[in-house]
């Protein structure tokens, strides 16, 4: 988990906090554990939030390290605010990120390959910017919302076009 990453990424970068945005569906499990590894000064939640760009503008690096994800909207979320990320490869995660082109991609339950991520890309703000910018041109070419309707548009055309010469011959 991240909170099992930060000692060794505060060893380079004492300056680190790391904030969970959203719903407590853990019911304080994350926070105790927190308390556990005395990171309270480290680690801000935030609870729910409706203000996700205004909250997205104050990180340098956005991380899912999650086990599970289907299509993560705040991770699209990320990368269409020029955010580099680090996320596990899991679920749908690997078809949005390109790998060290748009972010990078971890193994899930890793702390210390997470830990190297973000460590890698503090030490790098040129190259954490480049897959910032790259990730948001990947976000609006491929999944925002005209990039989407063209698409469907495309296989609706070419769905008629090939009924039509069914249909002819």
């Amino acid at each position: 988990s991240i909170v099992d990453a930060l000692p060794r990424i505060q060893a380079k970068f004492p300056q680190v906090k790391c904030r969970f945005v959203g719903a407590d569906f853990l019911q304080g499990e994350i926070q105790a554990y927190v308390r556990e590894k005395r990171l309270e000064n480290t680690v801000i939640f935030t609870g729910f939030r409706t203000d996700i760009p205004e909250i997205l503008a104050l990180f340098d690096i956005f991380v899912l390290p999650s086990l599970w994800e289907g299509m993560p909207t705040a991770l699209l979320e990320a990368m269409a605010m020029q955010k580099p990320v680090v996320a596990a490869e899991v679920g749908g995660i690997p078809e949005i990120i390109e790998a060290d082109r748009t972010g990078l991609l971890i193994p899930p339950q890793d702390p210390n390959t997470l830990a190297d991520a973000v460590i890698f890309l503090l030490s790098n703000p040129e190259v954490a910017a480049k897959m910032g910018q790259t990730g948001y041109e990947r976000v609006h070419q491929y999944f925002s919302i005209e990039s989407v309707v063209a698409r469907t548009e495309a296989v609706y055309d070419q769905l008629i076009e090939q009924k039509a010469k069914n249909y002819k011959d």
